[in-house]
């Protein structure tokens, strides 16, 4: 391990062959760091967390934040969610920031700044952008990619080899409130296999894009797209 200048190491925390530590890396209690690992300056491991061989964090990524409720957040949080797991030769992003209970494949790719909620899923391949972000309870499926700035809301699912363009946004409530119950899963968007959405498109709660779909830049998607269509418009429609 080479170990740089005020790196601190948690208790029970293992460390593999061949690893590379920047400056002010903060590993928390019991966190495992396979072979091949590279730490930048200033990466934050929290306690638990769990690196596979070859994983590469960029400086100032903090990985395994709790989450924390205040004001007018209206989804519950989870108490002791499980540790960020991020498999073989990922990786991580400068200032991205990934919260607890993610678990985060194989040769993932995470762009800068990025932030992803917690209880997400990410699988083998898939690219986020920068300054992407996903909510609480998303999965995004093998080979997909978010572009830079996108947003995928709660409880979405992203299946295989969907392209979610630039500055896409799925949102989460129709009604805009500041109280009371949580939207639910009934709110996540279904991006379907293969489907493709451009640059600047907004997706509303519990809308379907259908597999092979393909949806316009500049689309505003207020129900679910059939699967093969193409739409565009305000509001989007089949072309």
């Amino acid at each position: 391990m080479d170990n740089k200048v005020g790196v601190t190491l948690g208790e029970n925390a293992s460390i593999g062959e061949d690893c590379t530590f920047g400056h002010n890396v903060v590993i928390g209690d019991n966190c495992v760091i396979g072979n091949g690992v590279t730490l930048h300056h200033n990466v934050v491991l929290y306690d638990g967390t769990r690196l596979d061989d070859g994983v590469e964090v960029f400086d100032n990524a903090v990985i395994g934040r709790p989450p924390r409720t205040a004001g007018y957040l209206m989804h519950k949080i989870t108490e002791n969610l499980a540790p960020v797991h991020i498999g073989p030769n990922s990786i991580v992003g400068a200032g991205v920031v990934i919260y607890a209970g993610n678990e985060i494949a194989n040769n993932v790719l995470i762009g800068d700044n990025a932030a992803l909620r917690e209880e997400g899923v990410i699988e083998e391949y898939v690219v986020l952008g920068r300054f992407a972000n996903t909510s609480h309870h998303t999965v995004i499926k093998r080979r997909s990619k978010v572009m830079d700035y996108s947003f995928v809301n709660a409880h979405s699912t992203v299946e295989e080899y969907v392209f979610i363009g630039a500055n896409v946004i799925s949102t989460s409530g129709r009604d805009m409130r500041l109280t009371g119950p949580e939207v639910g899963p009934a709110g996540g968007v279904h991006f379907k296999k293969g489907c493709k959405i451009a640059s600047s498109v907004t997706v509303l709660p519990g809308v379907t894009i259908g597999e092979n779909a393909v949806v316009a830049a500049g689309a505003v998607v207020t129900k679910d797209v059939a699967d093969g269509a193409v739409v565009m418009g305000v509001p989007a429609k089949a072309r």
